[in-house]
């Protein structure tokens, strides 16, 4: 064979391999782990959502009403488990007392899942509250089905134009008897990070050297002259 030809035949060569890697890395991502997240927000916004270190942090007490309308004795929230939705524990209620927890704040558009578990005995309403960093807040009252444990999701009632910041619980234990309320597994969720196509820093590379290593061959073997008869 020629040296003319085995050029031409190298040159071919890598070009169809710097070809194939361009064409792999965008139609197959996923061969090279070059898919990336975008950082859109964690999957749980709280912390010890379900109580299960056994302790109350980071929810904090708030406003307590205890006694105020009548509600007494009281037994603020405190982790307790005698009873629990999932695991081991809750946290649980007897009195007018505010439950809280504060987060990184985060566009109301982009919450998808504000859910929490309840049980309420005897049944009759407590409050949900959403905290905006604009100050605003909105109380939700919920009037539970029965006393069993329940599900709730309140994201359509979050203001999709404010900054979301904190969700608070309150037990009006003056409407239900001075009964006791319990409360697990609470999410407050935005979207999960998106997996999306970028180029992969090992499939440039390759590129970058193969095209370094095809183009210092062409150099060693071919003159301006060699390579124009080539190309021309």
């Amino acid at each position: 064979m020629s040296e003319q030809a085995v050029d031409r035949a190298l040159l071919l060569s890598v070009l169809r391999l710097a070809s194939f890697l361009a064409v792999l890395a965008l139609i197959s991502p996923a061969a090279w782990g070059i898919y990336t997240m975008a950082p859109v927000g964690s999957s749980n916004l709280i912390v010890n959502p379900s109580f299960e270190q056994g302790s109350m942090g980071p929810w904090v007490l708030g406003a307590n009403y205890c006694g105020v309308f009548g509600d007494s004795p009281c037994s603020p929230w405190h982790v307790s488990s005698d009873e629990s939705n999932g695991g081991t524990y809750s946290i649980e209620d007897t009195g007018d007392t505010e439950l809280l927890q504060y987060f990184e704040p985060v566009l109301g558009v982009e919450v998808t899942d504000v859910s929490f578990f309840v049980k309420q005995e005897p049944a009759e309403v407590f409050g949900v509250e959403l905290f905006y960093t604009t100050g605003s807040t909105t109380m939700i009252p919920i009037f539970p089905a029965d006393t069993d444990w329940n599900y709730y999701d309140v994201a359509s009632s979050v203001d999709p134009s404010r900054m979301l910041y904190g969700i608070g619980f309150v037990n009006y234990s003056d409407q239900n008897g001075n009964g006791p309320m319990w409360l697990d597994d609470v999410v407050v969720d935005p979207p999960l990070p998106i997996a999306t196509r970028e180029p992969s820093c090992v499939v440039l590379l390759a590129f970058g050297l193969l095209s370094l290593v095809g183009l210092a061959k062409w150099r060693e073997h071919l003159s301006r002259s060699h390579l124009c008869s080539l190309l021309c």
